[in-house]
């Protein structure tokens, strides 16, 4: 969505990535999902599911932090707030928020695990930030003075939030059983 927030992400990721390390997602900090309802993981490849299911439930939200690419969801949400739709980026939120919450949830769910519990806070945090990066977007699209999607992401910790989620998830592959790393689907970063 906004390149700002990608180009940091590239950096921090090339940073790692010169480092010796494999690229990671981004990570949450504290959760009020306590990913309830289903029984805590007990292994590495549980939390890698849960993990992959909340990376691909971000991915499906606001595209691929990565390479600064958005979604089809957040593609319309940008859409309507250029085009001052408030009608129409009410309605392109909602399904973005629900991909959020539902990465919260699985994110949530990962961090039962203790080893897991860095990456599920850090994950939480910058899934939030990528919750009030939409609200303002629809307040952008409102026309509400002052509304910046891009600065909602910053005030609310995105930024912290990727660098965290990335050396989290650097820490928790370091303890991956040997073989190679789960991939999650057609998303770019396996555990």
């Amino acid at each position: 969505m906004t390149v700002n927030v990608h180009r940091l992400a590239l950096s921090v990721l090339a940073m790692l990535l010169s480092a010796g390390c494999a690229a990671t997602p981004p990570a949450a900090s504290s959760s009020s999902s306590t990913g309830t309802g289903r029984p805590a993981p007990s292994s590495y490849e549980e939390v890698a599911e849960s993990l992959c299911a909340a990376w691909q439930a971000l991915d499906t939200a606001v595209g691929n932090p990565d390479t600064g690419e958005g979604s089809q969801l957040s593609d319309r949400l940008e859409a309507s707030a250029e085009r001052h739709d408030a009608a129409s980026a009410d309605l392109a939120a909602a399904p973005i928020i629900a991909e959020l919450e539902a990465a919260r949830q699985h994110a949530a769910h990962a961090g039962r695990w203790e080893p897991a519990a860095e990456v599920a806070s850090q994950m939480d945090r910058l899934l939030l930030a990528f919750e009030a990066m939409i609200t303002a977007k629809v307040e952008e699209a409102r026309g509400t003075p002052e509304a910046d999607g891009q600065r909602a992401l910053e005030q609310a910790g995105g930024m912290e939030a990727w660098a965290g989620t990335l050396q989290a998830i650097q820490e928790l592959v370091a303890q991956r059983p040997d073989g190679p790393p789960r991939q999650c689907g057609d998303v770019p970063i396996g555990f």
